[in-house]
C-alpha cells in the first residue's frame, strides 16, 4: 500500500506544482523553561494539500519526491516563498529572532543548489544573520567533504548552520 501511494505521488508532483497546492506554514520554537520565552523563532515547514484541498502529511508527499530527486526545486520553492514573505512582512520578521530552515539531502549535495542559494543570499536585503539552515545529521556526513564546503560558503553571507535529528539516526552509532 505504501508504495503504491507513493507512486500515485510520484505521478502528481507535476500538478501539485502547477495548482500551487504547496504552501509554507511555520512552527515556534519555544524554550523547555517558560521564564526564558523571550525568543522568538520559528521553524519553517513544508505544507501540502491534495486535489479537493484538504491537508497532507508531507511524508505522504515528500518521499515521492526525493524518489524523483527533485527535492531541491522543493528546497528551492521554499526559499523563495519565505524570502518573499520576509521582503514583504519586515517589520515584523525584524522582530523576530530568526527562521530556521531545512534543506535536503539533495540540495546540500547539489552544485546548482548551491549556485541557487549564493544568488539568493547575494541578491537579499534581509538580515540574513537571521537565518539557520537546518540539516539533518545523516545528510551531512554522507558527504562530508561538501557537506562542510556547502556550509562554509553560506556562513560567509552570515547564515548559521544547525544539526537536527542529532544522535538520533544510523550514523550516530556509527
Amino acid at each position: 500500500q505504501r508504495q503504491n501511494k507513493l507512486y500515485e505521488w510520484i505521478g502528481h508532483i507535476d500538478s501539485v506544482f502547477s495548482q500551487n497546492r504547496l504552501f509554507v506554514r511555520c512552527q515556534m520554537i519555544a524554550p523547555i523553561e517558560q521564564e526564558k520565552n523571550d525568543h522568538l523563532h520559528y521553524e519553517i515547514l513544508l505544507g501540502v494539500r491534495d486535489e479537493a484541498g484538504d491537508i497532507v502529511p508531507p511524508d505522504h508527499f515528500i518521499p515521492a519526491v526525493e524518489r524523483c530527486k527533485r527535492m531541491p526545486e522543493i528546497d528551492q520553492w521554499i526559499i523563495n516563498n519565505v524570502f518573499s514573505w520576509i521582503e514583504q512582512n519586515r517589520d515584523g520578521f525584524d522582530r523576530m529572532d530568526g527562521f530556521s530552515i531545512n534543506l535536503s539531502g539533495q540540495s546540500i549535495n547539489s552544485e546548482a543548489f548551491l549556485a541557487y542559494l549564493k544568488d539568493m543570499l547575494e541578491s537579499s536585503g534581509i538580515p540574513l544573520d537571521k537565518l539557520t539552515f537546518e540539516i539533518t545529521e545523516t545528510v551531512a556526513s554522507e558527504n562530508l567533504a561538501f557537506t562542510k564546503r556547502f556550509i562554509k560558503t553560506i556562513k560567509q553571507f552570515g547564515c548559521k548552520f544547525s544539526l537536527d535529528d542529532f544522535g538520533s539516526g544510523y550514523s550516530s552509532y556509527s
